[in-house]
């Protein structure tokens, strides 16, 4: 990997972890939110409950309800219930406030983190405007899903090779068993040993045609490479213009080369360009 490779995957790793450490700052407040809610609603819900404890403790007991035994145990039950409910509460109370300050705590963890990065959020905002992309966003999801595509082709590559680890298993267990079977039967040494080099002279014959192919695939493509650059080279020099809404596209070369013709016979005054045009 050379350096400028190494400095875009730095690059690349900044601006994932700062979308990473966004999105679970945006987590973090959205819980301590509701952590908030929920403990505000707390003192109204056990104020009503101290108000019925208070309301049965005040109660007085007419010398009709003294009889009403079963009347009575209601009550006392009812209260004991409440008292209980209000100590649950006020529990669940303490663990909400220590979870609301983990929370916290959390928040400016995660607060820090995001103002540490944002030293690389500002120079990414900055070279997006050299990019096609419209938002730093955009490139940032640009960049996941080729390092989607990139984990996909390592997964499959890695499959690949196990299974040729497999296959190469195999055939050496299927050697070695041509090895048993040759030592006893000596007499089909010839014909296996024919076969063979007919087989290895089929191989080395395919390998020399591959490696012709991938010569002449490689001249023509440095040949389409140079003639690209010699095209985008004459068509800057013509005053030609690369991208934007009134630019040719880099890789558009037919379009470059006809648009160098077109200037080119605008600059010597082509006797072409002075024909009348016929309807």
């Amino acid at each position: 990997m050379s350096e400028d490779q190494k400095a875009e995957h730095g690059r690349n790793s900044v601006m994932f972890e700062l979308q990473k450490k966004k999105r679970e700052l945006e987590e973090a407040k959205r819980k301590k939110k509701e952590l908030q809610e929920e403990l505000e609603s707390f003192p109204q819900r056990e104020a009503e409950l101290l108000k019925k404890i208070e309301e049965v403790r005040n109660l007085r007991l007419t010398p009709r309800m003294v009889f009403k035994s079963e009347e009575v145990d209601r009550l006392v039950e009812k209260v004991e219930k409440t008292q209980r409910e209000v100590l649950q509460k006020q529990a669940q109370v303490e663990k909400l406030k220590q979870k609301a300050a983990q929370m916290t705590e959390r928040k400016q963890e995660l607060q820090r983190e995001v103002d540490r990065y944002s030293v690389y959020k500002d120079f990414l905002d900055k070279a997006v405007k050299f990019t096609q992309f419209e938002d730093t966003n955009a490139m940032v999801n640009h960049f996941e899903k080729l390092l989607y595509f990139r984990q996909r082709l390592y997964e499959k590559e890695t499959k690949m090779q196990e299974k040729q680890s497999q296959q190469r298993k195999t055939l050496q267990e299927l050697e070695e068993r041509r090895q048993f079977l040759l030592m006893q039967h000596n007499n089909q040494m010839s014909e296996l040993q024919a076969e063979l080099d007919r087989t290895r002279f089929e191989v080395n014959t395919w390998e020399s045609k591959w490696n012709h192919i991938q010569e002449t695939a490689a001249k023509k493509t440095l040949e389409l490479s140079r003639v690209r650059m010699a095209t985008l080279n004459m068509y800057e020099k013509t005053g030609g213009r690369v991208g934007g809404a009134d630019g040719v596209d880099m890789q558009d070369t037919e379009k470059q080369l006809d648009e160098v013709c077109f200037l080119t016979q605008q600059q010597t005054g082509s006797d072409d360009a002075l024909l009348p045009v016929v309807s």
